[in-house]
């Protein structure tokens, strides 16, 4: 009952947020109710179908002004209300503000930090428990690895930025020299760990397909991608045969449901059987959630695979020049601290279309963390 209440409240509140942003954008004497009643109508649209691109261009304008750049600009916009000679100052240092702290990096790596902090703790959990022998119950790659039927790597972002660091429990030092244009660096390192898993599965007795996913693109673009990744993986040990490249972008649902499609028409899937799913720390607790939600249904357990952290402590100096420059503003800090934001904001529209378990589960407590 509480979920649902919940999820009401939440609706009401995002449609009062977007009537009172319409109202201080569009004059009232043009905002008829024909007008806003259409505006509302596409507006529940984009939670309703999420495959359309026009769906999804409606959503990137209404979370752009929850994002940083997006709210400084809105208060810019409101400052212009009376003219350029009338600017209101006060929003106009408002917006300043915004762009001034989402662009420190001293924000931008505690908001990462913060948002990661579930994912590290687990990871660490386990690695504790098992520093010696892991007790019983507690499976490790040894022992179900031949349980594994699938590898699922989700493709990058354009918002992917910034440096990243080692991959939890990755013993191997993994090579980071600046790949070709179609595959960035932050995909990069992904198909390498995907690759090394897929290895580790294949001599515990599995053998998994490897699903990627990639952003949207031309014909011609796609294609070349497609063939630069499949000639990473292959170099990397995957059979050529067991690997599936999909065009779906971004959409972590999306992914979720063609992968199990994928998978049920070859009959790859059974209770007890496992995937592994390989993502960026960040959207890591999201991304799990969402498919062990679809695969929890046949029995299926999902294997979280955070591939990379953003670097989230400040750098262990005494200098006190390199210290001041934590709070001076960069592009950087600006892309990292949106993309926490977009990833909150993202997690709210999944929890709103009910794509995620209710708010009070634990992630690890339906999602399986290993060490090797």
């Amino acid at each position: 009952m509480l979920e649902p209440l919940t999820r009401v409240l939440l609706w009401a509140a995002v449609g009062l947020i977007i009537w009172y942003v319409l109202l201080k954008l569009i004059p009232r004497n043009y905002l008829t109710w024909f007008g806003g009643l259409v505006v509302l109508v596409l507006i529940v649209v984009s939670f309703v179908d999420q495959d359309s691109e026009t769906v999804q261009m409606i959503w990137d304008m209404i979370s752009l002004p929850l994002q940083p750049l997006g709210l400084a600009m809105v208060f810019l916009l409101f400052s212009l209300r009376e003219g350029i000679k009338k600017v209101n100052g006060n929003q106009v240092f408002t917006a300043f503000l915004v762009l001034l702290v989402a662009g420190m990096p001293l924000i931008s790596r505690l908001l990462v930090d913060q948002a990661e902090q579930s994912v590290r703790t687990a990871f660490n959990n386990q690695e504790n428990i098992c520093a010696q022998v892991c007790p019983p119950g507690q499976p490790t790659l040894a022992e179900v690895g031949n349980t594994v039927r699938a590898i699922v790597v989700l493709g990058d972002s354009q918002m992917d930025t910034g440096q990243l660091i080692e991959t939890v429990n990755d013993d191997e030092e993994e090579e980071t020299a600046t790949p070709p244009s179609l595959i960035s660096t932050a995909m990069a390192p992904r198909l390498l760990r995907a690759g090394s898993l897929y290895q580790e599965v294949r001599n515990r007795g599995g053998d998994p397909w490897m699903i990627i996913t990639m952003n949207k693109a031309s014909d011609e673009e796609e294609q070349a991608k497609a063939t630069e990744i499949r000639r990473r993986l292959t170099a990397n040990g995957v059979s050529p045969d067991r690997i599936e490249v999909q065009d779906l972008g971004t959409d972590i649902r999306k992914s979720a449901e063609e992968s199990k499609e994928f998978l049920e028409e070859r009959q790859f899937l059974a209770s007890g059987q496992r995937i592994m799913l390989v993502t960026p720390a960040l959207a890591m607790r999201r991304a799990s959630l969402t498919f062990s939600k679809l695969y929890r249904e046949l029995g299926v357990g999902v294997v979280a695979r955070p591939t990379g952290f953003y670097i989230s402590e400040l750098e262990n100096s005494d200098d006190l020049l390199v210290q001041l420059r934590q709070l001076f503003p960069n592009v950087e800090a600006l892309s990292i601290t949106t993309r926490v934001v977009d990833e909150y904001l993202t997690w709210g529209y999944y929890f709103l279309r009910g794509w995620l378990p209710s708010f009070n589960v634990i992630w690890t407590d339906v999602v399986e963390v290993w060490g090797q």
